[in-house]
């Protein structure tokens, strides 16, 4: 992958916890993944070309592993943060 540099903020809430923490721990480490009573808060560096299209593939990734699996996230890149809930924008803030 290639592109800017953006740091995610997630919070993924889902019912199958083991199968998205073994993808998740191989996607992005260890280091990067909190679990909590509802999923996992997520913090990491991934390269791409928008937030758009960077949430909307982790997104997919995870719901190919589970169905059931929601994504509340936040990408931040040259000081503006994009916000979205599942695939849906929720907006931008410098």
């Amino acid at each position: 992958m290639s592109g800017r540099a953006y740091n995610l903020k997630a919070e993924i809430l889902t019912v199958d916890a083991e199968k998205i923490k073994v993808a998740l721990t191989d996607f992005l480490g260890a280091k990067a993944i909190i679990e909590t009573a509802w999923g996992f808060v997520v913090r990491a560096t991934l390269e791409g070309e928008n937030a758009a299209d960077l949430n909307s593939r982790f997104l997919s990734a995870l719901r190919r592993i589970s169905k059931v699996t929601s994504l509340r996230s936040e990408w931040s890149n040259n000081g503006v943060t994009e916000s979205f809930f599942d695939y849906v924008p929720r907006g931008k803030r410098p």
